[in-house]
């Protein structure tokens, strides 16, 4: 007898899972700046060039951890919005989350090769993919209002595509660079992770989610404001 299909499932445990890969993600950046040399210093002399060489280290990870964590807003975000879930919508965050746990290692080897072509691309499409997935998600759940209130206003929908839609841009362009000057790429991947950071610090994030709300939710809002 066939299994019956379930509708909708509890997104509750899908978000803890996605919360422990992030934490997990983060945790395991770092461990790339342990360098071996470091291990084999007797000076300090020895130490401050040892310190200095691992500048492409440093500046993988940090970036990789804003990424990450620009990565963790932006699901946190959409799961705002979307109400429930289901068994598609799992597997594709699913996907998603493969692409971010792939992070730790093409940050690791970017960091170890910045000059390299083969490196420079990797981290450039591990990043178009763990993006390009998180906006099928983000298109899946709000297609015909699969998984978001039916109210949701369309301008909330239109404004998360424009903010996903940066990260893919920039990143297939750094790619495409990668394969004349790999160097110019890795420092394209570190321009994008901080225009990514000034955009969410200085624009005024979602201001449309108040019109999206359903009547009922806006008479909540305004019975339990307070009055003067």
């Amino acid at each position: 007898m066939p299994e019956p299909e379930i509708g909708f499932i509890s997104k509750a445990r899908l978000e803890t899972l996605a919360d422990g890969v992030f934490a997990i993600v983060l945790t395991l950046l770092v461990l790339a700046l342990l360098d071996p040399s470091l291990a084999r210093v007797r000076t300090p002399a020895e130490l401050d060039l040892a310190l200095l060489a691992l500048w492409p280290k440093v500046v993988s990870y940090v970036i990789s951890f804003v990424v990450v964590g620009i990565f963790w807003v932006a699901h946190h975000t959409q799961f705002h919005f979307i109400r429930h879930t289901n068994r598609r919508h799992i597997w594709i965050n699913i996907l998603f989350l493969l692409w971010v746990s792939f992070l730790p290692f093409s940050a690791a080897l970017l960091g170890e090769h910045p000059r390299y072509r083969t490196s420079v691309v990797l981290y450039g499409a591990n990043m178009m993919a763990a993006g390009g997935s998180l906006a099928l998600n983000w298109w899946y759940a709000t297609h015909r209002r699969r998984l978001v209130e039916a109210t949701l206003d369309q301008r909330v929908i239109e404004r998360i595509y424009h903010r996903l839609s940066f990260g893919p841009i920039a990143y297939s362009t750094a790619v495409a660079v990668a394969f004349v000057r790999p160097l110019v790429s890795f420092f394209l991947y570190v321009a994008t992770a901080a225009a990514y950071v000034i955009m969410q610090l200085t624009t005024s994030g979602l201001e449309a989610p108040r019109a999206g709300r359903s009547p009922a939710r806006q008479n909540e809002a305004a019975e339990s404001a307070p009055r003067s």
